[in-house]
């Protein structure tokens, strides 16, 4: 099974100014190459999609998307990009993008807490987020192809 990584933003200018996507990504291939030969089902793929914006956690959505022609399982990850108020490293607040959520949104996702105080600069934070999601991922399983996937024993 591959494993690859979609960013998107709802910060304006976040993926062209502030984030080294290429440099996230081969973290996050680094952390995950192992997990790969538990994961089974060799010919799909997971495509996380993580996307950053103005949240207060990290939000994983706990269904996701199937393509099955691609044979991808598509995960949407909220990433909370803090502001400058909140940590030296954080972007301006004008520069998140306000989006409207549907009622009841809560209910379709995990969260994970985190404190971007606890870093030095954003990209570390990044990937800890994203290594801490795809974890929680991969400890509650998602099914694919009508078969439950685990790789992590929830240790």
């Amino acid at each position: 099974m591959k494993i690859r990584f979609t960013h998107t933003s709802y910060v304006t200018n976040f993926l062209d100014k502030f984030l080294h996507t290429q440099e996230v990504n081969k973290a996050l291939e680094e952390y995950t190459s192992d997990l790969l030969p538990n994961l089974g089902m060799p010919d799909w793929e997971i495509n996380f999609k993580p996307t950053y914006g103005n949240k207060e956690s990290i939000a994983i959505f706990k269904k996701g998307q199937i393509i099955k022609s691609a044979r991808r399982k598509e995960i949407v990850i909220h990433v909370p990009v803090p502001t400058k108020e909140i940590v030296f490293w954080g972007v301006d607040k004008k520069s998140h993008v306000k989006v409207a959520l549907p009622p009841n949104w809560e209910k379709n996702f995990h969260f994970i807490d985190v404190d971007p105080s606890d870093f030095n600069d954003l990209q570390s934070y990044v990937i800890y987020c994203l290594k801490v999601s795809v974890k929680k991922v991969l400890k509650t399983g998602f099914v694919l192809n009508g078969q439950k996937i685990i790789a992590l024993s929830a240790q």
